[in-house]
């Protein structure tokens, strides 16, 4: 899991390449830029569907991913706020070299760069410098306001089966 800052960063990147990329086909022609925007928001950012539930300790998120890149998602979690961008997949694109197992649980460290470190990595961290320069990938998109303040740091996201499923422990208030 990263932070959602990253995870925005991620997607305002792509789709930012893709609108100067409108931009260019037109001739650069100034007059169309938020259309292009626009445009390539709605080729690049599919609205994925999240189903989140309360329990008296957690909040719960689930969104099936199926056809998706498991080392294309990328989870981000604030107090309050819930991100997930991932690359869907088409049977051209030839099989994928890191899915995570069944099994393997993704946690969200408050630091990502702390001696020790062993948080799986899911997606690019910001600066990477792999970008497909070839035809623009498609993305999953979600932002949801959680219903409640959530501790990030004990979060835990599992891809398993074509389901996406994200456990939020509720943040303790302080004074308790």
């Amino acid at each position: 899991m990263r932070d959602v800052t990253d995870c925005l960063l991620e997607a305002y990147d792509r789709v930012a390449r893709r609108a100067h990329e409108k931009h260019l086909e037109r001739g650069a022609v100034p007059g169309s830029e938020l259309d292009d925007w626009l445009t390539a928001e709605h080729e690049l950012l599919l609205d994925l569907p999240v189903d989140i539930t309360e329990s008296a300790d957690c909040v719960y998120a689930l969104a099936s991913v199926t056809n998706w890149s498991g080392a294309g998602v990328c989870v981000g979690i604030e107090a309050r706020w819930l991100v997930i961008v991932a690359q869907v997949s088409s049977d051209e694109d030839g099989p994928v070299e890191s899915i995570p197992s069944d099994i393997q649980e993704l946690f969200c460290a408050p630091d990502d760069d702390a001696p020790g470190d062993d948080t799986p990595e899911i997606a690019g961290r910001a600066g990477d410098d792999s970008r497909e320069e070839d035809a623009p990938a498609m993305r999953a998109f979600s932002i949801r306001a959680l219903p409640v303040a959530v501790d990030p740091s004990r979060s835990i996201a599992v891809l398993s089966a074509g389901v996406l499923g994200i456990r939020m422990p509720k943040a303790v208030a302080s004074g308790e």
